[in-house]
């Protein structure tokens, strides 16, 4: 049995490396099999955890332009993948899937890409509160043609989530959804317009906007968000 099931690369406004796994066939061994670095707590996480992070940081590395595919990524504070010096690149996992993408350091100033399933109602009732500003209330109310409510706040949490991903080798840390807001989405053009509502670093000024990409896959189950800065 193996544990990684299919592979391919998605075409996107950036290469994601995508990676579907089996769980029943994770086993702590896998990660000296792949040369895969383990955390030092990873006897404390459940299996599930083991084998997302392990399918992750294998996406990782075949994301890797061909110099860097002997490079090594390492772990952080946070558990966020420390790319190999002069790369940046982001990681996300949904179910049995995880997915990677990674360019030069001189091209963009940060990667984003996150993968989200579809939440259902009784998701989106929990998150609402916790996903959505001040402003995104406003858009929410009016609403956006073509989304039903359970694809609108999927698409603005992951895109969220995309953009703290792209950001955060600058800001080195966490913080509330609601410092973000959503100024625009074309259904056309499949883009999400956002606005940082806050000073985030020296560069990432409050007010500065962001033009992230999605798409919807699974047929309409799945979306993939993605930010190039």
């Amino acid at each position: 049995m193996c544990f990684i099931v299919s592979e391919q690369v998605l075409t996107t406004k950036l290469p994601i490396q995508w990676l579907e796994y089996n769980l029943d066939a994770y086993h702590e061994s896998l990660f000296s099999d792949f040369g895969i670095k383990k955390p030092a707590q990873l006897s404390t996480w459940v299996i599930k955890r083991q084998a997302q992070f392990l399918a992750g940081r294998i996406a990782a590395e075949k994301s890797l332009p061909d110099q860097y595919k002997q490079l090594a990524i390492g772990i952080g504070n946070h558990r966020e993948p420390l790319w190999p010096k002069g790369l940046v690149g982001s990681i996300s996992h949904d179910n049995n899937v995880s997915i990677a993408a990674s360019q030069q350091a001189h091209v963009c100033g940060g990667v984003g890409i996150d993968l989200q399933s579809l939440f259902d109602s009784n998701e989106c009732n929990k998150s609402f509160p916790h996903i959505l500003s001040t402003s995104d209330h406003q858009l929410f109310k009016r609403g956006i043609t073509g989304f039903t409510n359970e694809q609108l706040i999927t698409l603005i949490f992951s895109a969220k989530e995309c953009f703290f991903k792209a950001i955060f080798n600058q800001v080195g840390d966490f913080f509330d959804f609601n410092v973000v807001s959503i100024q625009s989405i074309n259904s056309r053009l499949k883009t999400i317009s956002i606005t940082n509502d806050r000073q985030l670093s020296d560069r990432l000024g409050k007010g500065q906007d962001y033009t992230i990409d999605y798409k919807w896959i699974n047929n309409k189950n799945t979306i993939i968000t993605t930010l190039k800065l």
